[in-house]
């Protein structure tokens, strides 16, 4: 029989546990995301009229244009963090002192 480093193995109470409140997360979620629907929905935001603005290409353009920036300035942030990782962790792992 393999054992596992990293945890042990769920037993049969454990696997019925883990059923139980991946049943009740997933249940919960449902309620909380049809709440939201129907609040919006009471309230009026899925009028025809609110999303006219979104029509125009200009607008789709600006959204586009947001969401590559957005996009472009994660793609930097990941890749500095990344390297600034790589360097203190190389400093970490040294022999010498700075």
């Amino acid at each position: 029989m393999s054992s596992s480093v990293l945890y042990d193995v769920p037993g049969p109470k454990a696997r019925t546990r883990n059923r139980v409140y991946g049943l009740l997360s997933t249940v919960a979620i449902l309620a909380l995301v049809a709440f939201v629907i129907y609040k919006f929905n009471d309230t009026g935001q899925f009028q025809a009229g609110l999303w006219e603005a979104y029509e125009y290409t200009d607008t789709q353009q600006r959204i586009v244009d947001g969401l590559l920036t957005t996009l472009k300035t994660f793609a930097i942030a990941a890749a500095l963090s990344l390297a600034l990782g790589a360097v203190l962790a190389v400093g970490r792992l040294s022999d010498h002192k700075p």
